[in-house]
């Protein structure tokens, strides 16, 4: 089979210089920055002109059905992203049909319609090559992860045409990754959070290129070895959501243990906060291997074993705390019980490598056992037994290496607050070279910055950037060459569902994606703007709800005429939005308007009071009729109180960010719907500007600050659950809080309900 793209692939190709770039200028009108590809390629050219894909069919190697999966993984992205569907083929495809082949370069049909594009596909590892041209297009990786990259690339240039039907923009691109190393860091899922699961693995790690979850397991499995670890787990969760947060008393989500000694943190999400089926697992891990992720299990050892030491009292370094984090490293019972759930681990997910925790020792030397021993030797021997058992099976042995790192627990340094620790260092300075004396086969997770780089680098150690925050890295290309880091690890410490992940991993993998994968840096602003961009569409694929102006389907819009209710200047006290851009603007077809002031006395805004003392704490808006959703433009008079981590810092992670308002919808029959303005969460302060988005707001670029920065304002939907029953009446009411922050709006613009002449 020969593909036409030769003559439109050779024009492109042409066009690239050596060095050439994957960010390419946006047509003209375009709204967002200019990366048709998030991660950014290696190098690529894409054009205006289209390939529609009317006729098209996916074109996969015949017989081996793995060799197939890349093409039937895109069949599949494209039916729930467009509502469109693609058939797949193997071998040959039909006459007359548009051909879009998929797979490996060296499966037959691909190496034919690669050799006929005019550039090859990349000799690195996971490495492809699309190409998009007048009769056709071709998606051709240099192994299987190659392919499943290409997928992910080809289907950012895939966009709607019509009302029934999509087109792929023209483009050639040749790309490959700047690391090997791109993992997240996620809990087992529970029973109720394994279908996300799937369209997370799919629609956020496998689109922006990650190839592996470091999965926390504990006890979150039904273990048949030990049941009682399972059942413990569950129990002792439900024993924590009992005991009652912490956070405002102590300053942290975790129980004291004896003598007023901090613990390691709770991972109360592991599991959904109880176990799944082993079929559950090997079901996940099986989804994995499909989307290119390895799955590399943590089980975690010496400390955060509450898993282990909770159900066995006997085997806890400190028998006497509720909740024991830690097993005993003298007691021989401990690795007994450790080995027996590590194996059953082990034969249910089969890894080439196994992460062993070890942060956040506490305990150190703590119980009648360990008393007087040199904490650096009984951690050094723990680690090294675990590696001994690991070695013997042909597993890689990771693990976090703070324990290792001077400016973390040399001279077992004590941090005393009030009466109480609130963290006790153990010591461990003699451990990192007890290790090293036996093995130099230890692979860390470093988030020690450039202190445990240089460390690890000395030693000869395998490491990644653990609890990377891309975000916040001033110079990491320069760090990665300065210590050679193999990649980064974003983390969560959270339940892996979809408001825990939006609030603390989506936003940040997807920005860091770029640091982890492409040979090119982004400029900041345009990269934060970029990914307020995506998230939205993100946000329409993995959620079981997604935003009606996020869905598939055709969507009509009306900005809604807010005057009436105007109260504020854009400029008060404390805060100044004067240089917001007036009038009508669209981000992704989204249409949405700041209003002018001099149209309407000075007033533009609707701000509501929080006291009595404030404004009117509530305000009626002119808001009425059926619709499917409300976009609320708004923003915040000043900051409100800091966030808790939704993770590991609360049971209750809803309530992590403040409330500093709510829309009161109230619909004809009387019942009340509320929808909250929750600080960092659907809302930020009027003059942050451009900063890591929020998954549940879409960050809206409105014009200038005081201080030339660019003002951002957010845009919050609700979603109405009864569409077809009128909405009364619309109020904003203030709610009362720690903070002075005041919820501003700006505009709303309201969603209709899709109509059958909009679906044909």
């Amino acid at each position: 089979m020969t593909l036409r793209l030769a003559p439109l692939a050779c024009l492109l190709l042409a066009a690239l210089p050596a060095s050439s770039v994957g960010a390419v200028p946006p047509s003209p009108g375009a709204a967002r920055p200019p990366y048709p590809i998030w991660p950014i390629p290696r190098e690529a050219r894409v054009e205006d002109e289209r390939l529609l894909l009317t006729d098209a069919v996916i074109v996969v190697p015949p017989g081996d059905a793995r060799s197939q999966e890349p093409g039937r993984v895109l069949a599949e992205i494209v039916a729930d992203e467009f509502g469109v569907t693609l058939p797949v083929v193997a071998g040959e495809p039909p006459e007359g049909r548009t051909p879009i082949v998929v797979g490996e370069v060296a499966a037959e049909p691909v190496s034919a319609a690669a050799s006929h594009v005019g550039s090859a596909v990349p000799d690195a590892a996971e490495g492809y090559l699309v190409a998009v041209g007048r009769s056709g297009a071709v998606v051709a990786g240099r192994d299987r992860r190659g392919a499943l990259y290409g997928v992910s690339s080809f289907v950012q240039l895939v966009h709607r045409w019509g009302k029934q039907s999509v087109a792929a923009r023209r483009a050639v691109v040749r790309d490959w990754p700047f690391l090997p190393v791109r993992w997240v860091h996620l809990y087992l899922p529970g029973r109720d959070q394994l279908d996300f699961a799937r369209r997370y693995m799919r629609d956020v790690l496998l689109r922006f290129k990650y190839n592996g979850i470091v999965l926390e397991v504990g006890g979150g499995m039904r273990l048949q070895s030990h049941p009682e670890i399972s059942a413990g787990w569950k129990r002792t969760v439900a024993e924590w959501y009992a005991h009652g947060e912490t956070i405002d008393k102590l300053g942290e989500g975790i129980p004291l243990g004896t003598a007023r000694r901090f613990a390691a943190s709770l991972h109360v999400g592991v599991g959904g906060g109880a176990f799944i089926e082993k079929d559950d697992v090997r079901r996940l891990a099986g989804w994995a291997d499909l989307y290119g992720l390895e799955i590399v299990p943590e089980v975690q050892a010496l400390t955060h074993t509450y898993y282990i030491a909770s159900a066995h009292h006997e085997l806890a370094e400190d028998p006497d705390m509720p909740w024991p984090d830690s097993y005993c490293p003298s007691n021989p019972e401990s690795y007994r019980v450790y080995f027996d759930v590590l194996d059953e681990y082990l034969d249910v997910l089969r890894p080439k490598r196994v992460h062993i925790g070890h942060d956040e020792w506490r305990a150190g030397a703590f119980c009648p056992r360990c008393r007087g021993k040199d904490p650096g030797a009984l951690y050094a021997e723990d680690v090294l037994k675990i590696h001994r058992h690991l070695k013997e099976k042909g597993i890689e042995t990771w693990m976090w290496g703070d324990h290792f790192v001077d400016g973390h627990n040399r001279f077992g340094k004590k941090w005393s607050e009030g009466g109480v620790v609130r963290y006790e260092r153990p010591d461990t300075a003699s451990a990192r070279d007890r290790v090293a004396k036996e093995t130099g086969e230890i692979h860390v997770f470093n988030w020690s910055d450039e202190e445990g780089d240089a460390l690890f680098h000395r030693l000869g150690w395998t490491f990644v950037v653990g609890n990377l925050a891309g975000s916040e890295e001033k110079d990491w290309r320069g760090r990665v060459a300065r210590h050679g880091a193999l990649g980064g690890e974003v983390s969560s410490w959270g339940a892996w569902e979809e408001f825990v992940l939006g609030k603390l991993q989506i936003p940040e993998a997807v920005y860091s994606s770029n640091l982890l994968w492409s040979g090119h840096d982004a400029n900041k602003e345009d990269a934060l703007e970029h990914v307020g961009d995506l998230l939205p569409a993100v946000r329409g694929l993995v959620s079981a709800s997604p935003p009606p102006s996020a869905a598939a389907d055709p969507m009509r819009f009306e900005v809604l005429d807010l005057a009436s209710a105007f109260n504020q200047p854009p400029k008060g006290e404390g805060w100044d939005l004067s240089g917001l851009k007036p009038g009508r603007h669209y981000v992704e077809g989204l249409p949405w308007a700041i209003a002018d002031p001099v149209m309407w006395g000075g007033r533009s805004v609707v701000v509501a009071g929080r006291r009595a003392a404030d404004e009117p704490t509530r305000v009626p808006l002119p808001i009425r009729g059926r619709w499917a959703s409300l976009v609320f433009v708004q923003s915040a008079t000043g900051p409100g109180r800091p966030t808790v981590h939704a993770g590991d810092q609360t049971h209750f992670p809803h309530e992590s960010s403040e409330l500093l308002g709510f829309y009161e919808i109230r619909f004809e029959d009387d019942l009340v719907q509320a929808h909250e303005i929750r600080y960092e969460e659907t809302v930020g302060r009027w003059d942050q500007g451009l900063a890591l988005p929020f998954y549940f707001a879409r960050p809206l670029v409105a014009g200038r600050l005081p201080d030339g920065r660019s003002a951002v304002v957010w845009a919050s939907e609700w979603r109405n659950p009864r569409p077809d029953v009128p909405i009364a009446s619309v109020t904003l009411v203030g709610a009362p809080g720690p903070s002075n922050a005041r919820p501003i709006l700006l505009g709303v613009t309201a969603v209709e309900k899709p109509r059958v002449e909009d679906l044909r």
